[in-house]
């Protein structure tokens, strides 16, 4: 059989955290040339790759699973398989493997080709995970520790006290002060009290009248009045009653129905009409307005256009002699008259007509005619038609078509059925609104009798008997009583009452005294013992002086 083997050269790149890369070379590796891995009756591998002890940047041994790039360098003969992958020539991959208890690696390793030989180079890189522990503990020896203290528990003796100014335990014994009073006084409430003795004053009871050594007072109460059975008490009688159904009626207005009343109201129905429209009588109406068309106001002598010896572009109007001018202004017709006036003189004097009139004087003087237009015409001075006037009267109209003459303008009228409406509990019957309304009956009672619900109640009245309590004696209606009571005595200021007399109190201060070694404070003695404490601490703490410690320790 022939033997081939393979050497394994190994590279090693170890990089941490905060350090750069570490070279580590490991020992070759001889193996035969075998397509599987060969191990011992152990099951242990025969070849392995053994990287020495790795460790962190802190020191710490590497722990834990590591991962690892393995390289195949490419001048290898052949493939191999490492940790149970194989690799081709050149080729490299990442795998994760567990260190060793020394801290480092066993890597199995052989050749992926039967019958290779020579010398496989292959490069390893990795960085170094080392343990980690929680907070606040420490890693020693593979395992973290944390050590927790506090302060040691005092112990005192049953009965004692812990002081923390002093650090011991004190236990104080407390028994009351001895009292001494001054020779013939007693001992009372903090006060060494004597006394004196004389008669106390005697008087009766508020409300009561002395008598010699007796005390009296008369009472006076009304007397119980007593009423034959099914009558009651009411002003000095003793009142009784009979029943008898109460007369009914409906109120004033109302119709009777049986055992109810009823009262039938008609109210006109609200009027309303659709939008635009108003109420008219019966109807609802609507009227729409425009202006009127007014003619035009000229006669037809004006029309022919103006006479050319009339003036202002007025026309000669035939029917009068007068020349006119005539003008619409809105509905009104304007009216300008042109006429022709006289001369006239003065009294006494005589008119001589000629193209200048004049006026002769009785004496044979003349002076010029005065010319006079008619009232209401203003003279213009000059001209045949020289006195105006101007006035107007209403213009000619007509309406559009559709529309009629409604006074102030042409109007055109539209109506429709008004709509009638009710109040709730109100029912429309045409344009009234129709309503029940119901009340219930009035009852009365004739003279003599009152009403109760709808009954009517007449009363009878007998004399009423008076009666007292035992002890008592009947007067009239009231009761009468003398009650008899004892003299009470008191005492003046600073006296105490005893029996019949007047005990008078003096008292001095009280002095206290104690046992040997205790102290005085008020009325009370009191003595401090200390003793020193000891320290303990609880179950599963050690003592350490005057401290508790405890470690614990737990797996990275």
């Amino acid at each position: 059989m022939l033997f081939r083997k393979l050497l394994l050269l190994a590279l090693v790149y170890i990089s941490f955290s905060t350090k750069a890369e570490t070279t580590v070379n490991v020992d070759p590796v001889n193996t035969l040339s075998s397509k599987s891995l060969l191990s011992s009756k152990t099951d242990e591998p025969f070849t392995i790759i053994k990287v020495p002890t790795l460790y962190t940047l802190d020191g710490n041994k590497a722990f834990g699973e590591q991962q690892i790039t393995f390289k195949l360098h490419s001048d290898a003969p052949s493939s191999v398989v490492v940790n149970g992958i194989t690799l081709t020539k050149g080729q490299t991959v990442q795998f994760d493997k567990a260190v060793n208890s020394a801290g480092g690696l066993d890597i199995p390793i052989y050749p992926g080709v039967v019958g290779s030989s020579g010398a496989a180079n292959y490069t390893i890189t990795l960085s170094v995970k080392g343990a980690t522990c929680p907070e606040d503990y420490i890693l020693s020896g593979g395992m973290c520790y944390r050590t927790t203290t506090q302060p040691a528990i005092k112990v005192c003796p049953s009965g004692y006290l812990y002081s923390l100014n002093s650090g011991g335990c004190s236990k104080t014994y407390t028994v009351d002060a001895t009292k001494n009073c001054p020779a013939g006084t007693t001992y009372s409430n903090g006060v060494c009290m004597g006394s004196s003795s004389s008669p106390a004053s005697s008087s009766c009871p508020a409300g009561y009248t002395r008598s010699g050594s007796n005390c009296y007072k008369d009472t006076q109460i009304d007397a119980t009045k007593n009423c034959p059975s099914g009558t009651t008490y009411s002003n000095g009688l003793c009142l009784g009653s009979s029943s008898s159904a109460a007369s009914s009626s409906c109120p004033a207005g109302y119709t009777r129905s049986g055992s109810s009343c009823y009262k039938d109201i008609q109210i006109d129905a609200s009027k309303s009409c659709p939008s635009g429209y108003n109420v008219s009588g019966n109807q609802c109406r609507k009227v729409e307005q425009t202006d009127f068309i007014y003619m035009s106001c000229k006669p037809s002598y004006e029309e022919a256009g103006p006479t050319s010896y009339c003036p202002n572009g007025s026309s000669f109007d035939p029917n009068s002699t007068n020349c006119t001018l005539t003008n619409n202004s809105g509905s009104q017709c304007a009216l300008t008259k042109y006429e022709g006036g006289k001369y006239v003189c003065g009294s006494g004097e005589t008119l001589i007509p000629s193209v200048y009139p004049t006026c002769q004087k009785k004496n044979g003087q003349t002076v010029p005619a005065s010319y006079s237009c008619p009232a209401g015409t203003v003279d213009l001075g000059s001209g045949v038609w020289r006195c105006m006037s101007n006035t107007s009267y209403a213009a000619d109209k007509y309406c559009p078509s559709g529309y009629t003459d409604g006074g102030v303008s042409c109007e055109k009228v539209q109506t429709t059925s008004i709509t009638y409406s009710c109040l709730s509990q109100y029912s429309l019957s045409g344009s009234k609104c129709n309503k029940r309304e119901s009340a219930s009956l009035v009852y009365s009672c004739p003279a003599g009798g009152t009403l109760n619900g709808t009954s009517c109640v007449s009363s009878t009245s007998t004399a009423v008997t008076y009666s007292c309590p035992s002890q008592y004696s009947l007067s009239g209606s009231k009761c009468n009583k003398r009650e008899s009571a004892s003299l009470v005595y008191s005492c003046p200021d600073g006296g105490t009452l005893n029996g019949t007399s007047c005990v008078s109190s003096t008292s001095t201060a009280v002095t206290y005294s104690c046992p040997e070694n205790y102290i005085l404070s008020v009325d009370l003695c009191s003595k401090t013992e200390e003793v020193p404490s000891t320290n303990t601490c609880p179950a599963g703490w050690s003592l350490e002086g005057e401290e508790c410690t405890k470690t614990e320790s737990v797996a990275p």
